[in-house]
């Protein structure tokens, strides 16, 4: 059964901005360490998009490891 717009309401999801007055928002962070192939970035992304999560920030780098 979908969730209906009160119990919605009731419990938000992870790391969404606090809309209560006084509180300041969720801050989460993570570091994924993977190879350095043209699909990471984008599947990575897809796991917040699955949530309805939007990321403020993100930085990549490519190291060259031997």
């Amino acid at each position: 059964m979908p969730p209906t717009q009160s119990s919605a309401a009731a419990s938000p999801a992870p790391f969404a901005p606090s809309r209560s007055a006084g509180r300041r928002p969720t801050t989460a962070c993570f570091a994924v360490h993977a190879r350095a192939e043209p699909g990471v970035m984008p599947r990575v992304l897809e796991q917040f998009a699955k949530r309805g999560l939007i990321p403020s920030n993100w930085h990549s780098d490519v190291w060259d490891r031997p």
